[in-house]
């Protein structure tokens, strides 16, 4: 087992594109790895954000034994949102073992590897990266003008949905090509100029097209749920460029290597639920906004500048919005906290959504700063009532339920860090496009709610993450033409380590993917177990406000946050 690990990670790759195209002889490459290696789907975590999922990928942890959930954690005694980056996972990633058990390893645009370890060859931080001239985006420190030196330099990521908001449609597919074509460069400069034994490659580019193209851009979002289950023509074409890459990818690694092809979630159609969830908390009394008087003629003026704001991403550069906001009263912050961001009374709120998260969080005493829901019988008295009305409500024009279930945290998630997680965990029914949400009262009363929020950030977002994304093998030791039933992200890291002779950590809560694997070659390679490992040192260190600011520009950019 001394051949060479290559994996290819295509962020929200799912069968429902692949397999039409497959069929259609668009995607030769990725046919010729079902046919001769094994696929199957893969599982996510249960909230399919990617920096979750990318974590469990690299650590074989679930969410709760890593504390890595969303994009942000709320700060210390505060509701205030902190950024979160490589430096924040607690365990050892694969390629940390592997290195350390003398392979030499090249990793290039994994999430949450910022700042940029030292490891036993090179690696390129990800999209948790201020930018890419950043103190500690690449290892060793030099890479970065090395790349600019001999291959013109390295693009991170794209402000896709700020061209969205803009209407300038060719210049979003023109800047995400030409983040693939710079990533691929850069990769198959450094994995021809190094040598290595395990290269781990993410390219991102399948889920920003999807999130925007899924559905014809600039059209309004259809109505028939058939219609929207197929992707749109641009996206088939990405899967195409996608798969190109692939076939280069394969040839550079060689005959006797084994390669990975695995995406962190699927993608679909934007069901539209959560933009409904906010209001929805707020008709049954548990969502207060704090009063503020405001003349018709400010709330309009206010409306025009939000509005003026979400079209002038994709309309001014990077620098020049940096430098506008950084002149404003409060910097970026300050104008995010007045335009986006709903005014809550905490005194009187008990029930609260983060934007987009499939989640709801308690306001509860003794671990918000201004909680007012008591622990023990209110806490979960509050938790039953909030599952029970959000599993009766159904879609207003249809009337089909909104989700498929509602769960508490302990029922999805475990570990350490299980406090971390939000209170409730909600399964979206991503079957269904939701129009607003009706449900009946305590009085008997039918009640709608049907004016979502964040109508601007997100009019553009018509694509959305599903729980399952994809899973490809192939290689000598890989059984030929086998369908992988029941794969987890988590049981990526352990799969890697042990096809590269070593053993698996006994802490890694996934499992080795025998299945995939010739009888033989495991008969003749029983799976060894180690010791736990822990994370090697990393730099824990908060952004600062203008690190921030550029990490919160870009998950903004790409329809994250609000």
């Amino acid at each position: 087992m001394s051949g060479k690990v290559m994996v290819i990670g295509l962020d929200a790759a799912t069968w429902d594109v692949i397999l039409p195209g497959v069929a259609e002889g668009r995607l030769p490459n990725l046919a010729r790895l079902m046919s001769q290696g094994a696929h199957g789907s893969l599982q996510s975590v249960p909230n399919m954000n990617s920096l979750a999922a990318w974590t469990t990928f690299m650590t074989g942890k679930h969410p709760g034994s890593t504390g890595i959930y969303w994009f942000y954690e709320h700060a210390a005694n505060s509701y205030n949102l902190r950024f979160l980056n490589g430096g924040d996972v607690p365990a050892a990633r694969f390629w940390e073992i592997a290195g350390a058990a003398g392979k030499k390893v090249g990793i290039v645009n994994v999430p949450m590897t910022y700042p940029a370890p030292p490891v036993n060859g090179f690696l390129i931080a990800g999209l948790d990266s201020p930018d890419e001239s950043s103190p500690g985006f690449t290892y060793p420190a030099s890479l970065y003008e090395e790349l600019q030196r001999e291959v013109g330099g390295y693009l991170i990521d794209t402000n896709i949905l700020g061209y969205a908001r803009g209407g300038r449609w060719k210049q979003a597919l023109d800047a995400t090509e030409q983040v693939i074509a710079q990533r691929e460069l850069a990769a198959t400069y450094l994995l021809q100029r190094y040598p290595w034994d395990l290269a781990v490659v993410v390219y991102t580019a399948l889920d920003r097209i999807q999130h925007t193209f899924w559905s014809s851009p600039g059209a309004p979002l259809p109505t028939d749920v058939a219609q929207l289950r197929r992707a749109g023509e641009t996206v088939f074409r990405f899967y195409a460029r996608m798969d190109e890459m692939v076939g280069r990818m394969i040839a550079l690694a060689g005959e006797n290597a084994t390669v990975v092809v695995m995406s962190d979630h699927g993608a679909g159609f934007n069901q539209r639920s959560n933009m409904y969830l906010l209001p929805w908390l707020e008709s049954l009394g548990l969502f207060h906004r704090l009063q503020q008087r405001e003349s018709a003629a400010s709330a309009a003026k206010r409306a025009l500048f939000r509005q003026a704001s979400a079209l002038a991403d994709g309309l001014i550069s990077k620098q020049w919005r940096r430098r506008i906001m950084q002149r404003l009263p409060g910097g970026r912050a300050g104008v995010v906290e007045r335009l986006h961001r709903v005014p809550c009374d905490w005194s009187r709120t008990k029930a609260y959504v983060d934007y987009i998260q499939p989640a709801i969080w308690i306001n509860l005493r003794g671990r918000e700063p201004e909680g007012i829901v008591a622990p023990g019988a209110e806490y979960e008295e509050l938790r039953t009532y909030l599952i029970n009305q959000l599993t009766a409500c159904r879609d207003a024009r249809t009337g089909t339920p909104v989700v498929k279930g509602v769960y508490r945290h302990e029922e999805v998630y475990h570990g350490a860090y299980l406090d971390k997680a939000p209170d409730l965990h909600i399964a979206w029914n991503d079957e269904a496009l939701v129009t607003g949400y009706q449900y009946t009262d305590a009085a008997g009363r039918s009640v709608t709610v049907g004016t979502p929020t964040d109508v601007v950030e997100r009019r553009n977002v018509t694509g959305d993450h599903r729980p399952e994304g994809i899973v490809l093998l192939t290689g000598p030791q890989v059984q030929p033409g086998q369908q992988i039933i029941g794969a987890h992200i988590a049981d990526i890291a352990p799969t890697l380590l042990y096809l590269m002779g070593q053993p698996v950590p006994s802490d890694m809560e996934g499992r080795v993917l025998r299945e995939a694997l010739r009888p033989e070659h495991v008969a003749a390679h029983p799976i060894a177990y180690a010791e736990s490992r822990t994370a090697e040192s990393a730099d824990r260190a908060d952004f600062t406000d203008e690190e921030a600011a550029q990490v919160e520009n870009r998950l903004r950019g790409l329809g994250y946050i609000d």
